[in-house]
């Protein structure tokens, strides 16, 4: 039976880095991703090169604020979007309805 994923985009933070890694110094706007096809390059991707329960963690840039680690964030606010994936990628997970969720962010 075939394993069935949900994934969860930040769109936003998957764009701009994406632009960022992959077409440094073009327009951001020649840079969308569409999330269909993000997330099935996604699961194809997963299916060929991770072992059954590995996990695939996102590293963060990091600065030092008064000897705390703090994220580097541009903004300096966030618009609650984290919040709204978390939020979901619970209530995903808790349904039942999937063997693998993924947050994209």
């Amino acid at each position: 039976m075939p394993k069935t994923m949900a994934v969860v985009i930040d769109h936003q933070n998957v764009h701009l880095s994406g632009a960022e890694l992959f077409r440094p110094g073009a327009p951001i706007e020649n840079s969308l991703i569409e999330p269909f096809r993000f997330a099935s390059r996604l699961a194809i991707a997963k299916n060929a090169s991770l072992s059954p329960g590995a996990q695939v963690t996102l590293k963060h840039r990091w600065d030092l604020g008064n000897g705390i680690k703090v994220p580097n964030r541009a903004s300096g606010r966030e618009k609650g979007i984290e919040v709204m994936c978390a939020l979901v990628l619970g209530r995903l997970a808790r349904s039942g309805h999937y063997d693998v969720v993924v947050l994209a962010s």
